[in-house]
């Protein structure tokens, strides 16, 4: 069941140099009040044949504690419309003492500057109770920035296969991007 959550979160982004900074903090109301901060800071790399785009999160919550993120997702053009990503994220929460890890596999065809289409395979792996496979998943998301630089939105089905049988989990996820 869905229940009565509500958040509202105002974020600062500044460009110092040729890295993004981005501030955080966030409101939560979910039977009592939550507070969390979020920081992140990213740049994307570009060589002569791909592009790493490595990006450090810190982040604090009143229910979990603190933590930090980090990727190091490579994009590599095979053409002017089609692009192979590869995935290496991992995560670290302190209160519970766990280390995360995606890696994985995706591939996006640009229809134009505004929409895409793209297909993942991501290996999520957890250091709890020992370091293991937690779940595979693939996906399909379908992007389109209806206004460039204002207004996105992202649809994304998926299946899961969590561990310990790998039983099949479908899903969907929704975003939308409102910059203003």
């Amino acid at each position: 069941p869905i229940g009565n959550e509500y958040a509202g979160s105002v974020g600062l982004f500044q460009k110092l140099g040729e890295v993004n900074v981005q501030f955080e903090p966030r409101i939560e109301f979910n039977g009592g009040i939550q507070i969390s901060y979020f920081a992140s800071l990213s740049t994307p790399v570009k060589a002569s044949h791909f592009t790493v785009h490595p990006e450090a999160q810190f982040f604090a919550k009143s229910v979990s504690g603190v933590g930090e993120y980090f990727s190091s997702n490579v994009d590599i053009p095979i053409y002017k419309t089609l692009s192979l990503t590869l995935v290496d994220e991992e995560q670290y929460l302190d209160q519970v003492n766990i280390f995360s890890t995606n890696l994985g596999v995706g591939l996006t065809y640009f229809y134009n500057e505004r929409m895409s289409h793209g297909y993942a395979l991501i290996y999520e792996s957890s250091s709890r109770p020992i370091y293991e496979l937690n779940r595979y998943s693939v996906a399909t998301t379908f992007t389109h920035k209806v206004l460039k630089n204002v207004f996105q939105y992202v649809i994304q089905p998926y299946l899961a296969f969590p561990a310990p049988d790998y039983v099949i989990s479908p899903g969907i996820n929704f975003w939308f991007d409102i910059i203003f």
